[in-house]
């Protein structure tokens, strides 16, 4: 029993290099509509960084505020461990996408982390520094990305 095979995966004789435009057109598609996709992911990126720079903020006033004791509030913020995820994904993310600029956003993670494992001890005031780190390095970047979003061209297939 013999199967049809569609025209792009086989080309007809008569047109291989209309095929092969075809083909060139639709990849060129498919990379712009991923292009877009990240840039447009833009958008958590501001959300969470915004949220996540407030949220550090509070932990800082609870703090100095004695809102809470010291040990829970430091408790949950493995500083060193988030620094290290933070800047592993940033990284991989510049370096699979056309993005690389991304990439340097790690690298300021990882001189966080190497920041924050000089000093050894936390103080409250580091609660501030991650805040800005956070606004700097997550939000700020998301922010980038949105407003590059509107320049981004759609190119569809022909």
């Amino acid at each position: 029993m013999r199967l049809p095979l569609h025209p792009i995966i086989m080309p007809s004789a008569a047109s291989p290099h209309a095929a092969a435009a075809a083909d060139l057109a639709l990849i060129a598609a498919m990379k712009d509509r991923g292009r877009r996709a990240a840039a447009d992911d833009g958008w958590y990126l501001l959300l969470w960084g915004t949220l996540g720079a407030v949220i550090v903020v509070v932990q800082y006033v609870a703090e100095v505020r004695d809102w809470a004791p010291s040990v829970l509030l430091w408790w949950w913020q493995p500083v060193f461990l988030l620094c290290a995820l933070l800047g592993a994904a940033f990284v991989v993310t510049g370096l699979v996408s056309e993005l690389r600029w991304l990439a340097g956003v790690g690298a300021g993670w990882w001189a966080l982390m190497a920041y924050f494992t000089a000093r050894g001890a936390l103080v409250p005031m580091d609660f501030l520094v991650l805040a800005a780190a956070v606004a700097l390095l997550v939000a700020a970047p998301g922010l980038w990305l949105v407003r590059g979003a509107r320049h981004v061209p759609v190119v569809e297939p022909v």
